[in-house]
C-alpha cells in the first residue's frame, strides 16, 4: 500500500483496497468497499477506521461515547475524518443481507493520517481496516453507542510511493525510463521488508475481495428495505424542500445573520481562493442583501409559534447549506459528470438516479445524526407546523396532494444535460479551438472576470407582499449562478459566459 501526500495533507492510499482492473494513472487507484451484513435492523449504522494492528478493536457489546465516532466522522467538510460511514446501503431480499458501501465511486479517495518514523518498527507496522455496526443507546445522559459486531480487513503495511519500485510504481511505463536504463522488472525489487516476492508470498495477498462480511446481528427485529423505497426517499425530500422554497426569504429573517456568515465561509471565500484572489480581496467579498426591512406583520404572524420554528428553520437550513458548500457544489458536478453518459439509456439513467437520490439521503441523514434525529422525524415536525402556522399551510397543498414526486428525477436530468453540454462545450474549446483568444474584440467592457462587489438598493413593488418575495433557495441559485462569472466578447455574433461552478 503507498500512501501519496495530495492538498491539505491529504494522504490518499494508492491501490486500496486493491489495484484497479486497469491500474489508474493517477492517486486515485482504489475502489469502494462493501459490508455485508446478515440480520441487520434500521437503527444500526456502519462505519469503517484504519488503524495499526496494535489498537484495541472494540469488540461486541462495548459501549462508547457517539460523540467519539460522530465528532470525528468523513464528510466533505471533514476530509481527515477517522470514521468513514456509508452513505448508501441496500437490502438483498433473496440473501437476507443488508450492503454498506463505503467510499462510493471514490468520492473521497482512502485518506489515511497515520505518520511513521524512519525506524524499522515503524516501517513495518501492520495496519487493518476495521468494519464496526453501531446501534444507538438510550438511558445515558449522553448520546452512546454499542458495537452490535466488529470485522477486520487483512493487515497491510504503508509506505511511500517514493519509495516504491518501478514494477510497483505501475504508472511508470517503460517510455519514462532512461535511455541507458536496463528493461523494466517484472518482479518487485523493492529494498527489505517491502518486498513483496520475499516477504509477502502470494498465497498472503491482502484484500482477496473488496467484500468484508459480518455475521447475523443478534437482534430479531425483521429486516427492512434499506434505504427506503425511492418514493419513500422522494417524498421526504420533497417535503424538505418544500419547508425551504414555500415561503419566502423573509421567513428566515432571524437566521440570516448565521447564513451570510456561513454562505461567506463555505462558499464565497473558498471561490475567491479558486480565483486566485489575495487575503485582501477575500476580505471584501460581501454577501448580497436581499431581504426587506421588517415589517409589523410579520413578526406578530410568527410570535405564538416561534419556539416551534426556530428549532425547525436552524435545523433545515443547516442541511440545505450542507449542500451549497464549495467542496460539495464540486462533489456534486463530478458525481454529475460520472453519470452523464447514461442519459440516453433508460434503465441505466434511473439506477443512476436513485444511487444519488440514495446518497443524497444518507448524507442529510447522517448530519441529523448527531441530533438524534432522522429525516422521516424531521419531515413529521415539519407537517406539524404546517398545519397550525399559516404562512405554511401552502406546504400542506404541494404535499398532500401529489401521489408522485417527479420533480427530483426531472432535475436529476435537468443537471446532467447542464453538465453534458458543459462537456461537449470544453470538447470544442480543447479540439477546434472554439472561441480562441484572437477572436475577442480587444478593450471590449465585456471582456474578464465579474465579481459582485455591493447592493446598491433593493427596490419592491409599492404592493407587493413580503410572502411573495424570493425563496432561499432562490438566493442561494443567484449565488451559485451570478456571483462571480467570466465573459469574452468575440468577432463572432456570441458572448461566452462561464461560471466557476455550473452546478446550482
Amino acid at each position: 500500500m503507498h500512501s501519496t501526500h495530495r492538498a491539505g495533507s491529504l494522504k490518499l492510499i494508492r491501490c486500496f483496497p486493491h489495484c484497479c482492473p486497469s491500474h489508474s494513472f493517477g492517486n486515485f487507484c482504489s475502489t469502494s468497499i462493501d459490508l455485508k451484513v446478515t440480520g441487520a435492523t434500521t437503527d444500526n449504522v456502519a462505519y469503517v477506521h484504519f488503524q495499526p494492528t496494535t489498537d484495541r478493536i472494540l469488540e461486541p457489546n462495548d459501549i462508547i461515547d457517539a460523540a467519539i465516532v460522530v465528532n470525528n466522522t468523513r464528510s466533505m467538510d471533514n476530509l481527515k475524518g477517522e470514521w468513514i460511514p456509508s452513505l448508501y446501503h441496500y437490502y438483498h431480499e433473496t440473501r437476507n443481507e443488508t450492503i454498506y458501501h463505503f467510499n462510493q465511486n471514490n468520492t473521497f479517495g482512502w485518506h489515511y493520517g497515520w505518520v511513521g518514523t524512519s525506524t524499522k518498527a515503524h516501517r513495518t507496522c501492520p495496519h487493518r481496516l476495521v468494519g464496526y455496526m453501531f446501534s444507538s443507546v438510550s438511558g445515558h445522559a449522553k448520546p452512546m453507542l454499542r458495537v452490535v459486531h466488529a470485522t477486520m480487513s487483512p493487515a497491510f503495511i504503508v509506505m511511500s510511493y517514493r519509495r516504491a519500485c518501478y514494477f510497483c510504481q505501475k504508472h511508470r511505463v517503460p517510455s519514462s525510463l532512461p535511455l541507458d536504463a536496463s528493461p523494466m522488472s517484472s518482479a518487485c525489487e523493492c529494498e527489505g521488508e517491502f518486498n513483496i516476492s520475499t516477504h509477502h508470498p502470494a498465497h498472503t495477498q491482502p484484500y482477496p475481495s473488496k467484500q468484508l462480511k459480518l455475521p447475523s446481528s443478534s437482534s430479531s427485529s425483521s429486516p427492512l428495505p434499506l434505504p427506503p423505497p425511492t418514493e419513500s426517499l422522494e417524498r421526504d425530500l420533497h417535503v424538505l424542500y418544500a419547508f425551504m422554497s414555500v415561503p419566502s426569504i423573509n421567513f428566515f429573517a432571524a437566521h440570516m445573520p448565521s447564513l451570510e456568515s456561513r454562505v461567506l465561509k463555505s462558499l464565497l471565500h473558498p471561490l475567491g481562493v479558486s480565483l486566485g484572489l489575495n487575503t485582501y480581496q477575500k476580505r471584501l467579498l460581501g454577501f448580497p442583501a436581499f431581504l426587506r426591512p421588517s415589517f409589523p406583520g410579520n413578526k406578530d404572524r410568527l410570535h405564538h409559534h416561534s419556539n416551534t420554528l426556530a428549532s425547525l428553520q436552524s435545523v433545515a437550513l443547516d442541511l440545505l447549506l450542507s449542500l451549497f458548500t464549495f467542496e460539495s457544489l464540486k462533489q456534486s458536478e463530478m458525481a454529475f459528470a460520472t453519470a452523464t453518459p447514461h442519459l440516453l439509456h433508460r434503465d441505466k439513467l434511473l439506477s443512476a438516479y436513485q444511487s444519488w437520490l440514495s446518497n443524497l439521503h444518507a448524507n442529510l441523514t447522517t448530519r441529523l445524526y448527531p441530533l438524534n434525529l432522522t429525516i422521516p422525524d424531521l419531515v413529521a415536525h415539519i407537517q406539524d407546523a404546517a398545519a397550525v402556522v399559516p404562512l405554511l399551510h401552502p406546504l400542506l397543498s404541494s404535499t398532500s396532494l401529489l401521489t408522485e414526486y417527479d420533480d427530483g428525477f426531472d432535475y436529476f436530468v435537468a443537471q446532467l444535460r447542464e453538465v453534458y453540454m458543459a462537456q461537449q462545450d470544453a470538447h470544442r474549446h480543447v479540439v477546434s479551438g472554439y472561441f480562441p483568444d484572437s477572436d475577442m474584440v480587444p478593450g471590449s467592457g465585456f471582456n474578464g472576470q465579474f465579481l459582485f462587489d455591493r447592493t446598491l438598493s433593493v427596490v419592491y413593488e409599492e404592493n407587493s407582499p413580503p410572502d411573495e418575495d424570493i425563496s432561499l433557495p432562490t438566493l442561494l441559485r443567484c449565488l451559485t449562478i451570478g456571483y462571480a462569472f467570466t465573459l469574452r466578447h468575440t468577432t463572432r455574433p456570441s458572448l461566452q459566459n462561464r461560471i466557476p461552478s455550473r452546478t446550482c
